[in-house]
């Protein structure tokens, strides 16, 4: 699988990682706005208040049993969800197979506090792998880091979630014998009518090993 830290080119990233057109009204732009770097490009992800999807895709990743995503992420000031609400913002796929393998949910809280959530598949039924706090206008890297049991049942496979610096929350020792064969950047799946603003993102990069 490549690395991607792929925002941090910009258009010709958006080029090679679009296969299918984004669809509106929630939509993609590449912005120095969004940079870590200004003088370089971030994904920007703009709600309207509806709830379409938009979303890139990239089918780089070949029959990957490990999967490790990084990435750069801002909630804009002014950003809002109705509390309770999630939406995906990271999938990892295996489109003619199983379909979604894992997921990474923006979450706001009944309290109002945004998190990074992550879900993962497993042979019989799904499950929630962990929570981070998510802090609104401000860059933070979020690492997900997901791995197939070797054998069905074999009851060794793993995922999990943290803050770049911080510890993970993980769950070990899973059934989940899948592959992944498509990555997906962007908001989707879940957004509600009251979610609207910007979410940014840079310095995506996807891996196989730690």
């Amino acid at each position: 699988m490549r690395r991607l830290t792929a925002i941090g080119v910009g258009a010709a990233f958006l080029v090679a990682l679009c296969a299918v057109p984004a669809m509106a009204d929630t939509s993609l732009a590449v912005t120095a706005g969004c940079a870590l770097n200004a003088s370089n490009f971030g994904l920007e992800v703009t709600h309207d208040g509806t709830n379409t999807n938009a979303f890139l895709i990239d089918d780089s990743p070949t029959n990957e049993t490990r999967h490790i995503v990084k990435v750069f992420s801002k909630l804009t000031a002014g950003y809002t969800m109705t509390n309770g609400d999630t939406h995906q913002m990271i999938r990892a796929r295996d489109p003619g197979g199983s379909g979604t393998i894992w997921r990474a949910q923006v979450r706001r809280r009944p309290d109002g506090q945004f998190t990074m959530v992550m879900w993962h598949n497993l042979d019989v039924g799904s499950e929630f792998v962990g929570e981070v706090f998510f802090t609104p206008n401000a860059n933070q890297c979020f690492q997900f880091d997901w791995q197939a049991s070797s054998s069905a049942g074999a009851g060794d496979g793993q995922a999990s979630i943290k803050k770049c610096a911080g510890l993970p929350k993980s769950k070990t020792n899973r059934d989940n014998f899948f592959v992944v064969n498509q990555q997906q950047l962007g908001s989707f799946a879940g957004i509600d009518p009251g979610t609207s603003g910007v979410i940014c993102h840079d310095d995506y990069e996807s891996r196989r090993a730690p």
